[in-house]
């Protein structure tokens, strides 16, 4: 079964993530930079990204131009404190399946499950698969 990608250098974040994740069935891996991120999604192909916005090597935003430049439609959720006027509508002129404030935590966990959840049930796998 393939893994849920969660991006983001606060490791108490993505920690409390995977466990919620985890107890719920999923498999997960971590990433607390651009380039893990990328060594994670060549090694194995994720059932969807969450990407916080701002990393320590560069912007959650390089991590989606990648993963829409060679994975196409994969499910990618950006996750950032800032407000979402000021990112949302570049992120998803860029093809983020969804922009979600950090700070919301039952909403991120509910779209994270949600959208696993349809990858999964649907059989919806990226087109190079």
């Amino acid at each position: 079964m393939r893994k849920i990608l969660l991006v983001d250098d606060d490791s108490a974040y993505t920690w409390c993530l995977q466990k919620y994740l985890q107890n719920r069935g999923y498999r997960v891996k971590t990433a607390n930079t651009l380039e893990e991120a990328r060594i994670a999604i060549k090694e194995e192909i994720p059932l969807l990204i969450c990407c916080d916005l701002d990393l320590p090597d560069g912007s959650g935003l390089e991590l989606l131009d990648m993963v829409r430049a060679a994975y196409g439609t994969l499910p990618f959720i950006l996750a950032s404190c800032h407000e979402k006027e000021d990112y949302e509508k570049e992120a998803m002129h860029r093809g983020a399946t969804l922009c979600v404030d950090k700070l919301e935590s039952s909403l991120l966990r509910a779209k994270l499950v949600e959208y696993a959840g349809l990858q999964l049930t649907e059989g919806q796998h990226p087109s190079f698969l």
